[in-house]
């Protein structure tokens, strides 16, 4: 079973007759009917009625959706083999942190798939260390971390954009600090460290 038997067969399928498919392949009406012979010979069984009529047996109607679908991958494949030599096809491997991937990231690559739809993108959501991990391997070029990083693993690479985040505290509404217009983040660490130093005593 081959490209072109499979091809002549949803020819005729689509045409309605031997002539005319053999028509928009270029050849010759008998090498198409020898394509079917063939591949109806390795199914065992007639793919069309002939008659005055042409029409699919029960073995073509249940046949023809998976010649459909390996016709149309194999497609998808020469032109992604062809757009990847010409360099238009690219791919984009990234690893962000959980916290950032559905509210900051899935947008963004949903918006650039939009309108790069040849471009094939691969995201992973995990935890810090392992975002510096999947970097190390280079398993994945790109990575969105905590900044600055004194992490070892964090020492070869490059820091290509920093993106500035408001942090927001948030307290009970009985808590002391609901209580206030303001805190600055030297009074939110002292306040921290007594807190703790309360709790450990």
């Amino acid at each position: 079973m081959d490209t072109d038997q499979l091809l002549a067969f949803q020819r005729v399928v689509r045409q309605g007759s031997f002539s005319r498919a053999a028509r928009t392949l270029d050849i010759g009406q008998p090498a198409v009917s020898a394509r079917i012979q063939a591949l109806e010979a390795q199914l065992g069984g007639p793919l069309l009625t002939r008659g005055r009529r042409l029409g699919l047996t029960a073995l073509g109607a249940s046949f023809l959706p998976f010649v459909e679908r390996a016709l149309e991958t194999l497609d998808e494949g020469v032109k992604s083999a062809r757009l990847s030599q010409s360099h238009h096809r690219g791919r984009v491997t990234l690893a962000v942190l959980g916290s950032l991937a559905g509210g900051l990231l899935g947008p963004v690559l949903v918006q650039f798939l939009a309108t790069h739809p040849e471009v094939e993108c691969s995201m992973r959501s995990v935890d810090h260390e392992f975002v510096l991990q999947l970097l190390a391997d280079g398993v994945v070029e790109l990575g969105i971390i905590a900044w600055p990083c004194r992490d070892a693993a964090a020492r070869e690479l490059t820091s290509l954009l920093v993106l500035r985040e408001r942090v927001v505290l948030a307290a009970h509404p009985r808590h002391p600090i609901a209580r206030r217009a303001g805190i600055s983040v030297t009074e939110l660490i002292d306040g921290l460290r007594r807190h703790a130093t309360a709790l450990a005593g």
